[in-house]
């Protein structure tokens, strides 16, 4: 069960336990002695109402706080497909903000359902509520919406400038793939193989050439990950 289920049982199991014992007979017969629960019942009636409010209350910051949090993200991801790109890692960051955003999708939408649903357990239990936090309960799945829409133009508004920066990933990476030939060839011709004679001066190459390796390492990672991200990865692959 979710956690939204659960404190509604919680509230329902008090507030079905206060309305049975008022709807209940209090006095009874037995035999020749009247039995008056009046008081009882209404130690038991009090003490169910009491209940049922404090896990209202309860309730009512954690559902806050859930929603706020929500609020902020979808504050964030606004800010953050805002951004008119104009360099490379500009681009690709809200590409991949935007990315982020339909991936989501589905599970921003059973969460806003559960705050909507907090909020109503709040409302048929009568706990104060502020109407402007109760209204931005409500308004979550409309806002989320918008930043879909808004997110999905940006993208086709960014279908330009993609052009541009996939034609120059895509040189880069034939550049990279001639300077790794390069390198490939230097190892062989002047590298850690033909110091065998000099064993400090090989060291020192292989320390040399283990930092151009990480360096290639580095920018390849950038390079396919770009690739992937204009959709290049049909085409030839860095190496």
């Amino acid at each position: 069960n979710s956690p939204c289920l659960s404190w509604e049982n919680m509230l329902e199991e008090f507030e079905t336990l206060s309305h049975v014992v008022m709807t209940e007979t209090s006095e009874k017969d037995v035999d020749f002695i009247k039995v008056d629960a009046t008081a009882v019942a209404d130690s038991i009636k009090s003490q169910a109402v009491e209940w049922r409010d404090r896990y209202g209350k309860a309730l009512h910051p954690l559902s806050k706080k859930i929603m706020m949090e929500m609020i902020a993200m979808v504050k964030n991801y606004e800010t953050e497909i805002n951004v008119d790109p104009k360099e490379m890692e500009d681009l690709k960051h809200v590409l991949e903000v935007i990315g982020e955003i339909s991936q989501r999708g589905l599970q921003v939408e059973l969460d806003y359902l559960d705050v909507k649903e907090r909020y109503r357990i709040l409302k048929y239990y009568k706990v104060k509520v502020p109407k402007e936090e109760r209204e931005m309960a409500e308004g979550l799945d409309t806002r989320w919406d918008a930043l879909l829409i808004a997110a999905k133009t940006k993208e086709l508004r960014l279908a330009e400038v993609k052009d541009k920066f996939r034609k120059v990933t895509q040189q880069d990476a034939e550049d990279f793939s001639s300077s790794i030939e390069t390198l490939k060839f230097k190892f062989y011709d002047s590298g850690p193989p033909t110091k065998f004679d000099d064993l400090d001066e090989g060291v020192e190459s292989v320390k040399e050439y283990t930092r151009l390796l990480s360096n290639a390492v580095k920018k390849k990672t950038e390079l396919v990950q770009a690739q992937n991200l204009f959709n290049l990865a049909d085409r030839k692959s860095v190496v």
